[in-house]
């Protein structure tokens, strides 16, 4: 699965845009540079890092879909169960 991400420097921190690969949508996450450090290169979970968010919006940075798009997508049938 390639995630659509796009990462950009700001004053206050990092953006990074993610595009669900469902329906497209794009998401806007807005985070530090002592988040992405804990994060990216310490390893530290991204519940911990971003506890303020919901399960939903971290999900959404990881597997990039929204959790809505997920059950679509990963829905069964009565035949397939």
């Amino acid at each position: 699965m390639l995630l659509a991400i796009k990462i950009e420097e700001k004053a206050h921190g990092m953006e990074i845009t993610t595009r669900c690969i469902h329906c497209k949508k794009k998401d806007i996450h807005t985070i530090t540079h002592d988040q992405w450090f804990e994060w990216q290169i310490q390893g530290k979970r991204i519940q911990e890092v971003f506890p303020e968010w919901t399960p939903e919006q971290r999900d959404h940075l990881l597997n990039g879909t929204h959790p809505e798009c997920w059950n679509e997508m990963f829905a069964t049938t009565e035949e397939e169960e």
